[in-house]
């Protein structure tokens, strides 16, 4: 995991050099209407699109430079990035300082499913409400203790 943060930096440098855009850093983003919901995006590119870099270990970053499917995980993390940003599309970025210089970065764009970005949100809810009760009855259950 220490590789991956200390290769991000060079990783969107080699990006925004590939793209020939800056990538704008930002925090967290709130959910436009999920409170107590956010994401945090490695960048914004221009008005509509983000940037989500991984720094993998180079066996991982070869399997993806021959064409394995993104992570599920890293793709429901991307839409959720969009879900809060309202942006359309995201690049999924592979990056490993380590291999040759034609081989360190691969760029995989990734497109806004409005459907699964729904699907999140209702579970997003959900899983904030029942966090919610839960609150609510262990609060209730120290008050009785008490």
């Amino acid at each position: 995991m220490q590789h991956g943060i200390d290769a991000e930096h060079d990783a969107r440098r080699a990006y925004q050099f590939y793209i020939d855009m800056p990538v704008i850093t930002v925090g967290f983003v709130n959910h436009p209407t999920i409170v107590m919901a956010c994401a945090s995006p490695d960048g914004l590119v221009g008005d509509f699109g983000l940037v989500e870099i991984k720094c993998p270990q180079s066996k991982k970053h070869i399997q993806t430079l021959l064409g394995a499917p993104i992570v599920p995980y890293y793709a429901t993390q991307m839409l959720w990035q969009m879900a809060c940003t309202g942006r359309g599309w995201c690049d999924f970025v592979s990056f490993d300082p380590r291999l040759p210089p034609d081989l360190q970065l691969h760029v995989v764009p990734f497109e806004r499913d409005d459907v699964r970005i729904a699907q999140l949100e209702a579970e997003v809810r959900k899983f904030l409400a029942d966090l919610d009760e839960t609150e609510a009855a262990l609060l209730r259950r120290y008050r009785e203790a008490a």
